[in-house]
């Protein structure tokens, strides 16, 4: 959804032919897509942390979730060395927050 931004959540599951994208459609319905994002959580938001503290962590909300996706992509994928890389990332100039 990142790569396509519609105005509404339920944009994205129009059927207008114009507007019409069958992917999320057929990945799940709009009604689960909103139940789903409901009840996700990621951390307990009853003690946030201190956005002014120095060593506040940007990605402390989803550090937990980004390791273990982490860890799991790099045991499941392991890359040759054919790999293609698309232009536009290759000319990334800008900086990680989260390396």
């Amino acid at each position: 959804m990142g790569h396509d931004v519609r105005d509404t959540i339920k944009d994205y599951w129009s059927t207008n032919e114009l507007h019409r994208t069958s992917f999320y459609s057929k990945v799940m319905t709009c009604d689960g897509f909103r139940h789903v994002m409901k009840e996700f959580y990621f951390q307990n938001n009853q003690n946030p942390p201190d956005r002014t503290n120095p060593d506040y962590d940007r990605l402390c909300k989803i550090k937990r979730t980004f390791h273990y996706l982490s860890n799991a992509y790099s045991t499941l994928y392991n890359p040759t060395q054919n790999l293609a890389m698309d232009k536009e990332i290759a000319q990334f100039k800008g900086r990680v927050v989260f390396q």
